[in-house]
């Protein structure tokens, strides 16, 4: 006798939200940083959003921000915060400039492809007019070493692998 899987298809659920931990686990190791970022936010001017790769910014040890020219250090991707409400003046949610926020150096995150990637992929920053943006909204910069064609700047992260082959705009674990 079929399953009820086997009927309906056992892969209709989504894997999780960018930015969270892959598998419901809380234990990867994170690093706090304050966003000093105040333009070439990837959802508005400053602001940070969830499982995207993030770079060193010059100034204090704990400052970092959206990769881009200048700041090519990547040090992991950011993480969700479950209880972050929208701004009330913009209606988006990530982090703004000052706000505090974690980054996985590694362990499982969700996150969602900038470019086709393949399974043990490489993690790529891709910075410059390739970052993706759906119509969802949610806009990324996290790329691959084999099947991506996305132009820009193209950085390595250290630490971080792709654990399964996702299309573009689609959600994968990194």
């Amino acid at each position: 006798m079929a399953s009820l899987l086997d009927t309906v298809g056992g892969y209709i659920q989504q894997i999780g939200l960018p930015g969270a931990e892959a598998n419901g686990k809380t234990d990867a190791p994170k690093s706090t940083f304050i966003v000093a970022s105040t333009t070439n936010g990837l959802d508005s001017a400053g602001m940070i959003d969830f499982g995207v790769v993030v770079a060193k910014y010059p100034g204090a040890d704990n400052n970092a921000g959206v990769l881009q020219t200048g700041y090519l250090r990547p040090v992991g991707i950011s993480s969700r915060r479950i209880k972050r409400g929208a701004d009330p003046s913009t209606k988006l949610v990530g982090y703004k400039t000052n706000d505090e926020f974690a980054v996985y150096e590694t362990g499982d995150v969700v996150c969602m492809a900038a470019e086709n990637v393949n399974e043990n992929d490489q993690v790529i920053a891709v910075m410059g007019a390739a970052i993706y943006s759906p119509s969802t909204g949610v806009t990324t910069n996290v790329g691959g070493d084999s099947a991506g064609t996305a132009s820009g700047t193209r950085i390595a992260v250290p630490g971080h692998v792709w654990k399964t082959t996702t299309s573009q705009g689609q959600l994968g674990i990194v």
